[in-house]
């Protein structure tokens, strides 16, 4: 093991406070969308019994949305970037984004990603 340059030391951190961040977005959009959806009885697959709410987040049927719900953080070769990506892999939960639920990035900006960000990185000098 080499020595650890002070730049390395100050990316590690800034690594660590975006993890912290994605997983507490993460569990924060997950609450948004344990909203239960009434579903239709003997759906196969199940599916809601009424229309969401135009701009409403997409409310739960079976759960794969809400379970798809990640984040990633990830470096730039060079090191200067850190980018921390929060999203889904389900594909009607990108029809829903671009469509009339519009979602994710209202509820990431209501939660104040960069002032907790911040405050992570305060909290770990």
């Amino acid at each position: 093991m080499g020595i650890v340059t002070p730049f390395e030391q100050i990316q590690k951190i800034a690594i660590t406070a975006a993890a912290r961040v994605g997983a507490e977005m993460t569990a924060e959009l997950k609450k948004v969308l344990s909203v239960p959806a009434p579903i239709t009885p003997g759906s196969n697959p199940p599916r809601a019994a009424t229309k969401a709410t135009p701009g409403a987040p997409p409310r739960k049927v079976s759960g794969r949305g809400r379970a798809a719900t990640a984040y990633f953080v990830e470096p730039s070769s060079d090191g200067n970037t850190i980018t921390l990506y929060i999203g889904n892999s389900v594909f009607y939960m990108g029809v829903h984004e671009r469509g009339n639920h519009k979602w994710l990035e209202k509820n990431i900006n209501a939660t104040e990603l960069a002032a907790k960000f911040n405050a992570y990185l305060e909290g770990m000098r």
